[in-house]
């Protein structure tokens, strides 16, 4: 590799680290939630309020886990199977983040908002 090339992906990584990860918040609004949940989690006709997760999921793990598949997660857990029928859309699988990133927003949306 060049001399060049490689002063070019030094500044990359540097230009990534520095800018550091996408606060919750901000990833909130980037994945699309707030369409569905409204800007302050109190939700909408499309989906429901999220500003008492922290009560209604035993970890941040477990919303990872439904977040990466709804559709799979909603099978089997009772309170769920029947909040889904209450919106008139299905919550998508969230396929655009990092395991760390849903791990940060888990994170926030458990803590009371």
């Amino acid at each position: 590799m060049s001399r060049s090339a490689l002063w070019i992906a030094a500044l990359a990584a540097a230009a990534a680290t520095a800018c550091g990860p996408t606060p919750p918040d901000k990833l909130y609004s980037k994945l699309g939630c707030a369409r569905c949940h409204g800007l302050s989690r109190e939700g909408n006709r499309y989906g429901p309020d999220l500003s008492n997760l922290g009560t209604l999921w035993e970890s941040d793990q477990d919303l990872v886990t439904y977040l990466r598949d709804p559709k799979a997660y909603v099978a089997g857990h009772a309170r769920l199977e029947k909040q889904g029928k209450q919106y008139e859309l299905m919550m998508l699988p969230v396929k655009n983040a990092s395991d760390e990133q849903l791990e940060s927003l888990a994170r926030w949306l458990r803590e009371p908002n």
